[in-house]
């Protein structure tokens, strides 16, 4: 691990600290375009991803809302999404994968009416809607953009949006790990248990200092030319 992978991680440990995801939108392209497989990505960042997840639901479990199709139908598809494309062995293709969906999320964020069509699909289709969801996150690892629409849809409150990205993020971080001890020929490492020590520490440091303080508008301006430039890098790679 080189110290600009660590930098890289804990930056967007300071991402996922105030919008509730971030290590795995942001960490997963920046490894791959770095030369890291897909499992090897996986394994470096999703410690830290869980850990600050389980941080944030803990904190707030009091405003976590009923996750029933999330279990039922996202869940069952991340598995299956990762089953599938740990057998693909294709870079490249991986590269297109990440770097699409990046692109697609960068769309749904910037054009207001593809957002408000989303949305409205959402709330008719639900079950169909997790289970894009889940197949993306497994496939991708980029769940988290649908992820984001799916909270600001069902809830108004930022905390409350925050607390409910958190719990799910933590769920699919945990099947992940789960799926990749049975399937992946990648193990854990000591990078990463050192990682998600030094995520905490950011975490603290991110709710104490600069939650409170972050304009949601600038932000989220921020948050939305990073995934439409790192979905172009992701084509870039592979040309």
């Amino acid at each position: 691990m080189t110290l600009f992978v660590a930098f890289t991680i804990l930056l967007f440990s300071v991402i996922q600290s105030v919008v509730g995801v971030g290590i795995l939108l942001f960490g997963t392209p920046t490894l791959l375009l770095m030369g890291y497989s897909y499992h090897e990505t996986l394994y470096l960042i999703l410690p830290s991803s869980i850990l600050i997840s389980l941080l944030q639901t803990i904190n707030s479990y009091k405003l976590l809302d009923h996750t029933k199709c999330v279990y039922i139908y996202a869940l069952p598809m991340v598995v299956i999404g990762l089953i599938l494309i740990t057998f693909v062995q294709n870079d490249a293709a991986i590269h297109y994968i990440v770097g699409s969906m990046l692109l697609m999320i960068g769309l749904v964020r910037s054009v207001s009416f593809i957002k408000q069509y989303l949305k409205k699909f959402l709330m008719k289709n639900k079950a169909s809607y997790h289970i894009i969801m889940g197949l993306i996150h497994g496939v991708s690892n980029m769940g988290g953009g649908m992820l984001v629409v799916l909270m600001s849809s069902l809830h108004e409150k930022r905390n409350v949006i925050l607390a409910n990205i958190a719990y799910v993020y933590l769920l699919f971080g945990i099947i992940q790990m789960i799926t990749l001890y049975f399937f992946s020929k990648e193990s854990i490492n000591m990078d990463a248990i050192v990682l998600s020590s030094l995520s905490l520490v950011v975490y603290i440091f991110s709710v104490k200092f600069i939650a409170k303080r972050v304009s949601d508008l600038r932000f989220d301006l921020l948050i939305t030319i990073l995934i439409i430039s790192y979905g172009i890098l992701g084509f870039v790679n592979i040309g």
